[in-house]
């Protein structure tokens, strides 16, 4: 047996399967890691290693994490100052 014949085998293998239709949307919001808070996707930056290709933290939590801020109250602040114009917009 050739290694074309085991490519081909797998392809045939492949076809035979049975085809999963998904009966829902995918998701468009997602819980932050950190604060808990449920967040539209663009709220993540991309990472390419996530199954979904997001990261785990929101971008407010991440910065503040940079920073060496815990979630919590710091989170609260952020994003009433992001809301206000402050310095983490």
């Amino acid at each position: 047996m050739t290694n074309h014949d085991g490519l081909a085998w797998l392809l045939v293998a492949a076809l035979r399967a049975p085809i999963l239709l998904l009966d829902h949307e995918p998701s468009t919001q997602k819980p932050c890691s950190r604060c808990g808070r449920a967040l539209p996707l663009e709220s993540y930056s991309r990472e390419a290693r996530a199954n979904d290709g997001r990261r785990a933290d929101c971008r407010v939590c991440a910065r503040l994490a940079r920073r060496g801020l815990s979630a919590g109250e710091s989170v609260e602040s952020a994003v009433a100052g992001r809301e206000s114009g402050g310095f983490l917009s």
